[in-house]
């Protein structure tokens, strides 16, 4: 009876402690896992920790029972950490090293616990520097635990998400000799991808330097953002740049390769279909979507380095507009851009495709590092798909190069039989022409000597309205006129004048650069000559604002009359000065020339009014102002047209300027008057050189005691 009674408890007991847990958990053997096991309910206990505070102590000393149930094989997020346990027993008499395959999982605690105690522990995620890690994973994570000969343990895994990783489970258990071999395989199948996309890259480089042709350089800079893609996305970037593996918040920017990728997709689509010059309307609804693209692409640089979860919550999104825009325009090449819009959209088609299937894979529970092959597949069926589009529309351009180069030389031949045609009316012609030109050219001649004679003419005339140098010069200390007329008679005149007043006697002196140079010129010569005299000698106006204001009037009024019109564009600059010995001062008036003058071996400028004499369209608020200078001992001034600074020439055949004048003014005052005129002379003949001269020129130089 007690027998019967004990067997009765004990059945009770078993029952409550199945009833307790449902079912006890399944432990994985050594002898019974041959490659690798996907994990169950069975074989994978989960716990939920919502404090995020359990610690590996608590759970193995007070037994937290593991009852939850934590998504497997979905997407995810979670603020708090999950917990696992399975457990193993090796059967061998020798320690094995098993890993485990969790999918994306950003931090994972492994806790190997035997005999209630931790026996090894180590710490693997992708939010981990690839220096810290002990295993080198895609974009994926792993871990593995060693477990001693003829033992059962017990092993937890802590998953966590930290920076806003997503959580995607794929668990499964395999041996070590099936993860290495699955591990090179994935290597060599990764490095002939990668391989295959270098090589690709370098040939559109190649094209572009040797065709020009900017459509090869946005194709290799399409293949380049995939490459960069895909080596972040295997984590082989950080592996390879140990920089970027050990410093995770500059290789997370890496993750806007896919962004750029499709950007580069976008502007290759424009260039390879030629949609700016066979489809504009088209064209335009690309550009403003590459644009948009463009500004998603700043936003997304910038959420990146501020929230990861909303950065791919957005990322997403735009990757789900980004497929249907892309179906849109692939629909429309299709339709609307022959054969090279087909082998675009097909190329596409093989992108898509591949990427669908990996998607789907993953949503079925298919670990991504297997899916990643129908992506690779579908790169390399495009970037292949590209290449022949590519060679065809070469081979179309070449055609019709040829074909209008065909064109060309049919016309150019046409041409030839024509121009013998005409060569030959041409050589009846010259011949029937020959004696009326000949005839003709001994009236030219005639003329021309007329004419020449006509202006030399004009040149002594205008010679003698000119003051002699030497004749101004016994008024002054010294005194230089550089004056080189760019034809025979010039533009540019001086006039100098001595004036007795009830002040005393006044010297008058002035460079006038009237408008255009030769005859034309000449002609305003003449007129501004006699003007100044009327003004000067006869009216007795000596102040030089006066006398620009009164030359001004009657240049105005001259012109009008003769044109009859009620503006012209005839009219003279002019810098003028009155010279007052017996007070030692000037006075210095200027029609857009200046007065410089050098004191004390520093540049001094005078600025004239912004006003021409004449042009009567600038008539309104004209004024001329008078300036008056206390002349000292070594003083040394200068007046001048715009001629010589405007002479192009030296070794790059720019004009003098006016600044390198005034240098050179400044650095031969130092040397007397007299030499003064040869410096100019040798100055602008070495800058000239062989150039044609471009203006009058006329620059006087004088001083006083």
């Amino acid at each position: 009876m007690l027998r019967f009674k004990i067997n009765w408890i004990l059945l009770l007991v078993l029952l409550s402690l199945f009833c307790s847990r449902g079912q006890a958990q399944q432990t994985i053997w050594t002898s019974q896992l041959k490659e690798k096991l996907p994990f169950n309910s069975k074989t994978l206990f989960s716990l939920i920790d919502t404090t995020n505070r359990i610690s590996i102590d608590q759970i193995i000393q007070q037994s937290i029972p593991f009852e939850d149930s934590v998504k497997i094989n979905v997407q995810f997020n979670s603020p708090y950490a999950h917990w696992f346990k399975l457990q193993y027993n090796n059967d061998k008499p020798t320690p094995v090293t098993r890993f485990i395959h969790l999918g994306y999982a950003s931090l994972v605690d492994v806790y190997v616990v035997k005999n209630q105690e931790v026996i090894e522990h180590n710490t693997e995620g992708v939010s981990r520097p690839m220096n810290q890690r002990k295993l080198i994973t895609g974009n994926y994570t792993q871990v593995s635990f060693k477990c001693p000969a003829n033992t059962t343990v017990s092993v937890y895994l802590k998953v966590k998400s930290v920076l806003n990783y997503t959580l995607w489970l794929h668990p499964e258990i395999m041996t070590s000799e099936y993860w290495k071999e699955h591990k090179q395989n994935l290597d060599i199948r990764e490095g002939v991808f990668l391989g295959f996309l270098t090589m690709m890259m370098f040939y559109s480089l190649f094209l572009f330097v040797s065709l020009k042709d900017i459509t090869y350089l946005y194709y290799a800079i399409y293949i380049f953002f995939q490459a960069v893609y895909s080596l972040y996305v295997e984590q082989y970037i950080g592996y390879y740049i140990p920089y970027l593996g050990e410093n995770l918040n500059v290789s997370k920017y890496f993750a806007l390769t896919l962004n750029f990728s499709f950007l580069f997709y976008f502007v290759l689509m424009r260039y390879f279909n030629d949609l700016k010059g066979s489809q504009s309307r088209i064209d335009k609804w690309l550009v403003i979507w590459i644009r948009i693209h463009v500004i998603v692409v700043i936003i997304s640089s910038a959420l990146l380095g501020i929230d990861r979860g909303l950065f791919n919550s957005i990322n997403d999104t735009f990757q789900l507009i980004l497929t249907v825009v892309t179906l849109v325009f692939l629909f429309v090449l299709f339709r609307y851009n022959g054969i090279l819009g087909r082998y675009f959209v097909l190329g596409s088609f093989f992108l898509l495709a591949g990427g669908i299937i990996s998607v789907v894979g993953n949503i079925n529970g298919i670990p991504p590092y297997e899916n990643a092959i129908y992506y690779h597949a579908g790169v390399v069926l495009e970037i292949f798909i590209f290449s022949l589009g590519l060679s065809i529309r070469f081979r179309n351009d070449q055609e019709e190069k040829q074909r209008v180069q065909q064109e060309l030389i049919g016309q150019l031949k046409q041409n030839e039989a024509l121009q013998e045609n005409y060569a030959k009316e041409l050589k009846q012609t010259v011949d029937d022409r020959t004696s009326e030109l000949q005839h003709a050219n001994k009236e030219l001649k005639q003329a021309y000597t007329k004419i020449t004679d006509s202006v030399q003419y004009a040149q002594r005339i205008q010679r003698s309205i000119l003051a002699a140098p030497e004749e101004i010069a016994h008024f002054f200390k010294g005194l230089f006129i550089f004056f080189e007329p760019k034809d025979i008679v010039s533009g540019d005149f001086y006039w100098f004048t001595e004036i007795c007043t009830a002040e005393g006697s006044q010297l008058i002196l002035a460079a006038v650069d009237c408008t255009g140079h030769g005859v034309p010129g000449a002609f305003m010569t003449i007129m501004g000559n006699d003007f100044l005299t009327e003004i000067v000698e006869t009216r007795g106006i000596t102040q030089p604002k006066r006398i620009l204001e009164e030359l001004d009037k009657k240049i105005l009024l001259t012109l009008q009359k003769q044109t009859r019109l009620a503006s012209t564009s005839d009219g003279m600059d002019i810098a003028i000065v009155s010279i007052h010995q017996e007070h030692k001062t000037i006075q210095f008036a200027g029609a857009k020339n200046p007065l410089w003058y050098v004191r004390d071996q520093q540049m001094n400028r005078i600025k004239a009014s912004p006003h021409s004499i004449g042009y009567s369209q600038l008539t309104k608020n004209k004024a001329f102002q008078n300036h008056t200078i206390q002349l000292q001992s070594g003083d040394v001034f200068y007046i001048f047209s715009d001629g010589f600074q405007d002479q192009f020439g030296g070794p790059n055949n720019r004009k003098y300027m006016r600044k390198r004048f005034r240098e050179f003014l400044l650095q031969m005052s130092s040397h007397p008057i007299a030499e003064q005129k040869k410096l100019l002379h040798d100055e602008f003949y070495q800058w000239k050189a062989t150039q044609e001269q471009t203006d009058d020129v006329m620059v006087i130089g004088f001083q006083f005691d």
